[in-house]
């Protein structure tokens, strides 16, 4: 949960990931998405979305009860393109006015963001952070009640806001398999049909 006392992400916090879309990002077939989702309470909003039209939402309520945004210019990714996601926030981490922000970065590029002066924190009604759905079924005004419809991959959180150039450093990170991983398995079966309490070979093949 955002609110665990081994991590608390109420003041500032990143989460990153890389997400494949089964459907292209916009255009023809495209459709919402909910990427993200902490809201445990309709209208107390923490969640990230895809709308059908290519961009993406961060949308947070904070604990003075202002309902905060920022909105990502609109992305035309192809359906099954691996794409680096991230969203920060910081609330009171900095002294001075329009220190406050959210922030959204596609592929470690330049973020969408939203600068503003808040006396709170995030909300402290939101719940568990869940990754490719929306569980609770509340939606905020960008929000959807779809699940992120693809593959999610790489999720990192951190308790405090990364800049442009660790979440580059972050993207780019690779690790060597060291050994072929196991993609699929095949059961053959010798006889091709089985009879009731009767002992068959089944040969199992990766």
């Amino acid at each position: 949960a955002l609110t665990d006392a081994a991590l608390s992400l109420l003041g500032k916090g990143t989460v990153a990931f890389w997400y494949r879309a089964n459907t292209a990002w916009s255009g023809a077939g495209a459709r919402a998405a909910q990427l993200l989702d902490a809201t445990a309470v309709s209208g107390e909003w923490f969640y990230l979305a895809k709308t059908a039209a290519g961009a993406l939402v961060f949308e947070v309520r904070d604990s003075a009860g202002t309902t905060r945004a920022v909105t990502s210019a609109a992305q035309s990714f192809a359906a099954n393109t691996w794409v680096h996601v991230a969203v920060t926030w910081d609330f009171n981490g900095n002294p001075g006015p329009n220190q406050d922000r959210l922030q959204i970065f596609v592929n470690a590029g330049m973020p969408a963001a939203s600068a503003f002066t808040s006396s709170g924190l995030v909300s402290s009604s939101v719940g568990t952070l869940h990754v490719g759905d929306n569980p609770s079924g509340f939606s905020g005004s960008a929000g959807s009640v779809n699940s992120a419809d693809g593959l999610v991959d790489e999720v990192s959180i951190y308790n405090f806001s990364l800049t442009q150039s660790q979440l580059n450093t972050l993207m780019n990170t690779t690790r060597a398999c060291s050994t072929p991983a196991i993609d699929h398995l095949r059961l053959q079966h010798a006889s091709g049909s089985g009879v009731t309490c009767t002992p068959a070979t089944l040969t199992i093949v990766a």
